[in-house]
């Protein structure tokens, strides 16, 4: 919060326990609660009650600041990474013309928002109008269920997501045929979960390299069984 100059704050009730003991320290920003109260913070409802209703409209030109994403860290202290308007409009159509996201495609989304890979799945699947399921937690047994309803195309899980997934009572049973993209980024994925996303999943297995900082690399699925390595 301090190392990217924030100026709000806005808290979901699943981390109240985080943020609550450190609201002294905060006091020269606006916070915002959404889910639940506590002193020196604003209900969400109240905060967006008092906009206007005129549209602000705000110009903005390509390398105006977009989001900053934080590094995990790996190797020394977490790093801010700025992305601009135009780093996002890049990501947004270059993603979905890699993941072959189209107005027709469901995307699940089941990893957080502070992460820039998820916005690499999240972003192209609004822009091409498809629909977007987000899950408000990942559970493996409901993850499942929501592929099957909703006949979901594309999915980003992290590899011990899928480990998860694969390993759950409930994947006997479920029907994930109509998965074309499983994205996995975020860290190594070992080569027998590999092999077992190919053999009981499906061809459609895509990694990507490098999303923190924009992009790096992608194993596409024509190129995943030659080189799966």
């Amino acid at each position: 919060i301090e190392d990217s100059n924030s100026r709000f704050v806005f808290a979901t009730s699943p981390h109240e326990p985080l943020v609550l003991p450190i609201t002294d320290q905060l006091q020269d920003r606006d916070l915002m609660a959404i889910g639940f109260e506590a002193e020196g913070w604003t209900s969400y409802e109240s905060f967006i009650s008092k906009a206007s209703v005129d549209s602000p409209w705000v110009k903005t030109v390509d390398q105006d600041e977009c989001v900053v994403i934080y590094s995990s860290g790996t190797t020394g202290v977490p790093k801010g990474i700025v992305h601009t308007q135009q780093t996002r409009i890049d990501m947004t159509q270059g993603m979905g013309v890699e993941f072959r996201i189209h107005s027709g495609s469901t995307v699940v989304i089941s990893t957080p928002l502070f992460s820039n890979a998820t916005w690499a799945t999240l972003l192209p699947s609004m822009a091409a109008g498809g629909l977007t399921v987000v899950l408000e937690t990942f559970d493996p047994e409901a993850f499942l269920r929501v592929v099957e309803e909703e006949k979901a195309s594309h999915i980003f899980l992290v590899p011990t997501q899928y480990q998860a997934v694969l390993d759950h009572p409930a994947f006997a049973s479920a029907d994930v045929s109509s998965l074309e993209g499983m994205i996995s980024m975020g860290s190594t994925m070992p080569l027998p979960l590999k092999h077992r996303i190919l053999d009981e999943m499906g061809p459609g297995l895509m990694e990507l390299y490098g999303l923190t900082e924009g992009l790096g690399t992608i194993l596409k699925p024509e190129d995943v069984v030659a080189k799966t390595g």
